[in-house]
């Protein structure tokens, strides 16, 4: 749903559609094997303090991002036009013509549950057109894609700078911006045409081709990592 380029997430936001993600532990036991909650997948949460209310706060903002296998641990993207900034789950009202600046800067652990340095092969900067809510009654109502959306830009290593505190700094510029549109990012440790794991475009393959393999364990778990930010939608002034 969410991995797809165009899939059913992105027709949801095509329609400007509040439908954020967040990841969930699917634990039920040790003996199955299961990771434990927050061993492998976490979502991380912007509040303004550790209270249960202010983490549904930021939870129902959309300021949220979610990681396997601690690919990273700190993801700060922001979207601006010089006059003022949007986060993500935020809407940035621009002018049509405007120049929309978006930086990315995230931030790796030095080791994560498995043992490993996690790696960031490469983020993908993912756009969409907005066209508005679709409602019963309407053709388009049951269309589970977005056509208009794709990956506007490829960030590897060469692309981003790394301070003295380990984070890495993307930025890039959106001109001449003409219609509303929303703006994601999703990051891996691997590379394009991954055999069992990536297509040729970088985009994950469907789990059950890896798993009808056997590669459904530990070790292929942390060899296949990910991060997925919600979106920051821009709105041109009418």
């Amino acid at each position: 749903m969410v991995a797809k380029v165009g899939g059913l997430w992105d027709s949801l936001l095509g329609e400007k559609r509040r439908f954020w993600i967040f990841a969930n532990s699917d634990f039920h036991s040790t003996d199955g094997g299961d990771f434990y909650p927050g061993e492998y997948t976490k979502t991380y949460v912007y509040a303004k303090d550790r209270s249960p209310r202010s983490i549904i706060d930021g939870m129902r903002s959309g300021n949220a991002f979610v990681v396997h296998g601690d690919l990273i641990s700190a993801l700060d993207f922001t979207a601006s036009d010089g006059k003022s900034k949007a986060t993500m789950g935020g809407d940035l009202m621009v002018e049509k013509g405007s120049t929309v600046k978006v930086v990315i800067r995230f931030r790796s652990p030095a080791v994560n549950n498995n043992g490993d340095k996690p790696v960031v092969d490469h983020v993908d900067l993912i756009i969409g057109d907005v066209t508005g809510k679709i409602y019963p009654g309407d053709p388009r109502y049951n269309s589970d894609t977005n056509e208009t959306t794709r990956v506007l830009r490829r960030f590897t290593g060469k692309d981003w700078s790394t301070d003295a505190d380990g984070f890495n700094t993307i930025e890039f510029e959106i001109p001449n911006v003409q219609k509303d549109q929303y703006i994601r990012l999703r990051g891996t440790n691997l590379g394009v045409g991954v055999p069992n794991e990536t297509d040729a475009d970088g985009n994950p393959l469907i789990d059950d081709l890896a798993a009808n393999l056997g590669l459904d364990g530990t070790s292929e778990a942390y060899a296949d990592l990910w991060f997925y930010s919600n979106p920051i939608f821009i709105t041109v002034a009418k």
